[in-house]
């Protein structure tokens, strides 16, 4: 559900339309999903998430990686 949802925000940012403030404006997003299961520390699962951000961004950025 994680992933649908960032997905969503991703395709909503994309959306929104910058033309009267500049034409050329364009907002994109990538984000990292981790999942809570399993893991034992906040600071696991906040790296999890950072290290598919990462991923995310090394893939060309503009996507969700989980």
């Amino acid at each position: 559900a994680a992933l649908a949802t960032c997905e969503r925000l991703r395709e909503g940012l994309m959306a929104i339309d910058f033309t009267d403030i500049d034409p050329s404006l364009r907002i994109t997003a990538s984000f990292g999903v981790a999942a809570a299961e399993g893991i034992d520390t906040h600071h696991r699962l906040l790296l999890q998430a950072d290290q598919a951000l990462y991923r995310a961004k090394a893939n060309g950025r503009n996507r969700v990686e989980g």
